[in-house]
């Protein structure tokens, strides 16, 4: 996977994928599609009266994180673990509260869903 930072709208979209899709698919669609513009199309084409995790659902979900000073990092994202990203089906997106700078050291961490509110 490229690393790069990503704006607020790729981020947007990076996280609406990334909760609709799940890991796995996730890095399938974005492989096939090669943006995450072409994705969020291919997105919108499975909606079929499904609830889908939208941009809009994005944002507020970041809102929601830096409010609380936590930072959404995307895998694609130097911030993101290395040790992580390279297990099979690694989130594509992680949540961070805290010294983000951590992340790259050799540490125990304990990993779950939160769901922000």
């Amino acid at each position: 996977m490229k690393i790069n930072k990503l704006n607020n709208e790729e981020l947007e979209i990076w996280l609406s994928l990334a909760r609709a899709l799940g890991p796995t698919k996730f890095s399938s669609v974005l492989r096939v599609y090669g943006s995450l513009d072409k994705a969020l199309k291919y997105l919108g084409g499975l909606t079929n009266n499904k609830r889908v995790y939208s941009v809009q659902d994005a944002r507020k979900e970041i809102d929601s994180a830096e409010k609380i000073g936590a930072k959404i990092i995307p895998a694609c994202d130097s911030d993101y673990p290395d040790i992580l990203r390279n297990i099979p089906g690694c989130p594509s997106v992680i949540t961070a509260l805290g010294d983000v700078s951590l992340l790259s050291r050799e540490i125990i961490a304990i990993i779950g869903g939160v769901t922000l509110q």
